[in-house]
């Protein structure tokens, strides 16, 4: 996996609204021993 690759995730900072949700790019996490890594993908209709 490129060490460069990154994800996009929606986060909850504080306690509100849905405006607080933030979109965020974050590096992709490596699975430790045990661990599985699931790429989950959407298309919008």
């Amino acid at each position: 996996m490129d060490s460069k690759a990154s994800m996009r995730a929606i986060a909850i900072k504080q306690f509100g609204t849905t405006d607080e949700l933030q979109l965020l790019e974050l590096p992709i996490p490596v699975p430790s021993y045990g661990e599985v890594l699931i790429r989950i993908a959407s298309l919008w209709c």
